[in-house]
């Protein structure tokens, strides 16, 4: 049936402890020892008073500096990462440890940056325009500093990445890297438990999906297709509401009464049992039955197509209305984006 369907932060404070890293690390290989030189203040931009603050033209020349230092340090990597695969591939997991390390005290140093921004933007037209290397536009930043390094062997650049930012979410440095790997029983288990993260939280995120068109669709019915309405005194409204225990809506308990001349139901009283998880429940449910109920006239693909146009209509709607007042706009499954 349906199948309904920023990134990372590093620690600045970390860079001069990345830097002294990669200067020790691997004395067998001087090539890849390169490390992104402090961009020292031209005399110009100090002022009269002696104002530390960078002129426009000077902080220009610092990131121009401080992207071609980026990608020399990268070429230093990708010679390294080959030779790695030519050379020490027998060495094992301890040499890739060694050069996962480095790769992430080069993502420290480029996190570290003035600019990230516009450092992931030299590397990307770097990766396009000298390897014919094209970085998907939602890839994370690194994703795309790992690719930089492993080029066109894109098995490692998923692999490396995928422990890299599992070590970044958790706030492990690329000093402490090493250890992180062998407490989490290694880099293919640490893949392997990102995917099945990535898998769960996919499930979670087209559950609420789910929960966020089917409640509009019944608050749509309520108003303009409800079965029957019916109204309360005040006295009975206030217990009506504190027996919904914090749902969205209200669940009656009725009942068919014995009346051959006529289909007439009875409503007796709110099912108090009926709590926000319970209701989670019901809102699935309903939905699911909706869909199989169209399926049975016109096909379990048919349906799929247009459940998931549903969705993606009421998303639209949303972010008409949130567009046109300037707030953020939703995601497929009905989160705000960031």
């Amino acid at each position: 049936m349906l199948k309904v369907a920023k990134a990372n932060t590093a620690n600045a404070a970390n860079t001069a402890n990345a830097a002294n890293t990669a200067n020790a690390a691997d004395q067998t290989a001087p090539a890849a020892n390169v490390v992104i030189a402090p961009v020292v203040q031209s005399p110009a931009a100090n002022t009269a008073t002696k104002s530390v603050k960078v002129t426009k033209k000077q902080a220009k020349i610092n990131l121009q500096a401080t992207i071609a230092n980026v990608l020399a340090t990268g070429n230093a990597l990708a010679i390294k990462h080959d030779d790695y695969f030519e050379t020490y591939i027998t060495k094992g997991n301890d040499a890739l440890k060694v050069l996962l390390t480095e790769i992430m005290e080069f993502a420290e140093t480029v996190f570290a940056s003035t600019d990230v921004e516009a450092v992931i933007k030299a590397i990307r037209t770097k990766l396009k325009d000298s390897y014919d290397i094209k970085v998907q536009k939602n890839s994370n930043d690194i994703a795309v500093i790992v690719r930089y390094v492993t080029r066109t062997n894109r098995k490692n650049a998923h692999v490396y990445g995928r422990t890299l930012k599992a070590a970044f979410d958790a706030g492990i440095t690329s000093a402490e890297l090493a250890m992180f790997i062998d407490d989490n029983g290694g880099i293919n288990k640490i893949r392997e438990k990102n995917v099945d993260t990535a898998a769960a939280e996919k499930v979670k995120k087209e559950k609420y999906g789910v929960q966020f068109y089917t409640k509009d669709w019944l608050n749509d019915l309520a108003e303009n297709n409800a079965i029957a309405t019916f109204e309360v005194d005040d006295e009975r409204e206030l217990e009506l509401h504190d027996m919904t225990r914090g749902c969205e809506f209200m669940y009656m308990i009725c009942k068919r009464l014995d009346d051959e001349e006529s289909n007439k139901y009875a409503i007796i009283d709110v099912a108090t049992c009926i709590n926000k998880d319970w209701e989670e429940v019901i809102i699935e449910n309903y939905f699911v039955y909706k869909q199989k109920e169209y399926a049975r006239e016109n096909g379990d693909d048919e349906a799929n197509n247009e459940f998931t146009r549903r969705i993606k209509e009421n998303i639209d709607r949303y972010n008409e209305v949130r567009a046109r007042d300037g707030r953020n706009l939703l995601d497929k499954y009905g989160y705000e984006v960031k």
